[in-house]
């Protein structure tokens, strides 16, 4: 039985699907770790950033313009603190999947192809430990100065 998000103990993964292939392997891959949060507007995040330790972003977008007008502006008001600590999956109908340079022109964490989603698993684990190793040693000093500070 699904939590009320009121009640959410897990970190949430926010979705925002409006593909009309079905999200299943997502939700399987996700769920384990964390609580889902199906959302219709992007602008739900912000207000969710202040009530919940947001860990993961699923988009699945129309297209690649439909997400930057969508999408970007939410992502680019997210405070940088909690932005480090959201790994953003996007999945599009069209798109040169697990490519470093689309996904940093896409601002995002992984950039998947609706065709390529059967070998999402084996990139997921990949995406996210390259996302924990890129961002360990800047956590690891925050954690430090915050301890000095005391």
């Amino acid at each position: 039985m699904k939590q009320d998000v009121g009640s959410v103990v897990k970190p949430l993964t926010v979705v925002h699907w409006k593909l009309k292939e079905p999200k299943d392997l997502i939700e399987k891959l996700f769920s384990q770790e964390t609580e889902l949060k199906p959302i219709e507007d992007p602008n739900e995040v912000i207000p969710l950033l202040y009530r919940y330790k947001i860990s993961n972003i699923v988009i699945g977008a129309q297209s690649s313009e439909d997400f930057k007008k969508e999408w970007l502006p939410v992502l680019q008001k997210v405070p940088l603190n909690q932005r480090r600590e959201i790994f953003v999956l996007l999945v599009l109908p069209s798109a040169k999947s697990f490519d470093p340079w689309q996904t940093f022109l896409h601002s995002v964490n992984l950039l998947v192809s609706v065709e390529e989603l059967k070998d999402l698993p084996f990139h997921l684990e990949r995406a996210k430990q390259y996302f924990y190793e890129l961002y360990e040693p800047y956590f690891r000093a925050m954690r430090k100065f915050a301890e000095e500070l005391r």
